[in-house]
């Protein structure tokens, strides 16, 4: 592939006009609503670059509205994740108001094991959470070995239960609890 000249998209080297973090609209819904595509826009969908104050390093999980990116808050200097809505920029007026309700109701839970939302933003036509950064295993990665002993298991359901139900004492139901959550 020949080097791109400073008037053409590193995308997919149409002519630079509407670039979005290094990408075009069209590659960066290509992007978000074909994640399996694995052209070299996708690859460069991966080191995004810049999206508000936030520089989004690496992906580290997809669901079904969103994928969730390591990233760094410039102006805090602080490591965080950053969810971007999946639709991108094709998202319709009702997926936008689930996403920002998403947001909403993980922001009036204040427990230790439940991310803490920082901020809720559009940038670019993205919409995005921004959240604490978790770091760990999560519950289908810690099985993948097989089942756990008792007392461990106990522990966990426990303390799993113990989160759904503060959520649930205040007005939050989710609705999709999975053992890989994102």
């Amino acid at each position: 592939m020949e080097p791109l000249n400073s008037r053409q998209r590193p995308c997919c080297g149409g002519p630079r006009d509407l670039v979005v973090h290094g990408l075009c609209p069209r590659c960066l819904a290509r992007c978000l609503v074909h994640p399996e595509s694995k052209s070299e826009s996708v690859d460069r969908f991966q080191g995004l670059g810049e999206l508000g104050d936030y520089e989004l390093i690496e992906e580290i999980a997809r669901g079904g509205m969103g994928i969730v990116f390591r990233a760094r808050q410039r102006g805090l200097v602080r490591d965080g994740a950053v969810k971007l809505m999946r639709d991108g920029f094709l998202a319709d007026a009702n997926a936008i108001r689930r996403f920002k309700a998403e947001a909403a109701s993980a922001a009036r839970l204040d427990h230790p094991n439940i991310v803490t939302v920082h901020e809720v933003g559009e940038s670019n036509g993205l919409h995005f959470i921004a959240m604490r950064l978790v770091r760990g295993s999560n519950l289908a990665e810690v099985t993948q070995e097989g089942p756990l002993p008792p007392r461990r298991a106990a522990e966990l359901v426990a303390r799993i239960a113990e989160v759904i139900q503060h959520a649930h004492a205040r007005g939050v139901l989710h609705r999709d609890l999975k053992p890989r959550m994102s």
